[in-house]
């Protein structure tokens, strides 16, 4: 039997729905939200692959967010630390993991797929694979549906510099998981919502030395200090027409009309819009297992957090 969610999860999960959109001003489902239900994902993922239609570049962010879904990309070995660190200056960007990332695969598959150049590298080719295999499903599911998408969706003028592109869809779907630097001495960062302290995880591509003045993150993680992991370098102005609704306070259908709190709980666990419709075949699809490790690392989290 599956257990039923927290309250407070619960009530986490809507509070972000709401702010991207999916649920309206009276907690009904929108247009988006109706949209987002049907990819198998966390729905932050999910509005990427929907704005990448506006911003005319989905097959770059099907890339991205197949490979920020995978485990375990690397696999050093015994490599020594300076061939570590010099296979990582190879991938580092200054725009950070997400375009990193983009670039690894999209090297990988100018290499013909190649194990031995993966390899060479420091690249667990399983997840490459892994990453292939649910950017080809994302692609399939983003197919399906995009004429239906796109007849109600503002599509901008195609851009020279797709990288660019690629990142406006970043910030305009991960803006509840904005940072910012206070001013360019510090080596910390400050979420845009609580301003908590944030630091930029070890492993981090972005470009050593350079640390840009905002940026968005796919997630938190808690060890000595809080470090964000896999982060995007955005501009201030794709943020700021979403800052308003983040300061406008809880809805009253959430909070019974208690909307002192702001946006407090917005880093918090999200609860997923998940796809009812069953894989196509006996085989569990790969989008299927992601999900179920996601919910899995997300029940897990929480209980430590309770403990």
């Amino acid at each position: 039997m599956i257990d039923a969610p927290d309250e407070n999860q619960l009530r986490d999960a809507m509070l972000r729905l709401y702010y991207l959109g999916a649920l309206g001003d009276e907690g009904q489902m929108t247009e988006i939200g109706t949209h987002l239900a049907r990819f198998p994902l966390d729905p932050v993922i999910s509005l990427m692959l929907l704005k990448s239609i506006e911003y005319k570049c989905e097959e770059g962010i099907l890339t991205i967010a197949a490979m920020i879904s995978v485990e375990s990309l690397w696999a050093f070995g015994n490599r020594s630390r300076d061939d570590v660190d010099y296979i990582l200056t190879q991938f580092s960007s200054r725009y950070g993991d997400f375009i990193s990332l983009l670039c690894i695969y999209d090297r990988w598959m100018s290499h013909n797929e190649s194990k031995k150049w993966a390899e060479n590298y420091g690249l667990n080719i399983r997840s490459l694979k892994l990453a292939k295999r649910i950017r080809k499903q994302l692609d399939q599911i983003l197919r399906a549906h995009v004429s239906s998408i796109r007849g109600n969706m503002i599509i901008y003028e195609s851009s020279s510099d797709d990288i660019s592109a690629c990142r406006r869809v970043v910030a305009d779907s991960m803006f509840t998981q904005t940072a910012f630097r206070g001013h360019s001495n510090c080596n910390f960062y400050k979420s845009l919502v609580g301003e908590e302290l944030l630091y930029v995880h070890p492993s981090s591509l972005l470009l050593k030395n350079h640390m840009p003045k905002w940026v968005v993150f796919n997630e938190i993680v808690m060890t000595s200090r809080p470090y964000m992991r896999n982060i995007c370098a955005v501009e201030l102005d794709w943020i700021r027409p979403h800052i308003s609704k983040l300061n406008a306070g809880v809805p009253e259908w959430i909070d019974g009309g208690d909307s002192t709190n702001g946006a407090a709980s917005i880093g918090q666990d999200l609860v997923p819009i998940v796809s009812k419709v069953p894989p196509s075949s006996k085989k569990r699809s790969d989008i299927e297992a992601l999900r179920i490790r996601y919910e899995s690392r997300k029940q897990k989290k929480s209980k430590r957090v309770k403990e």
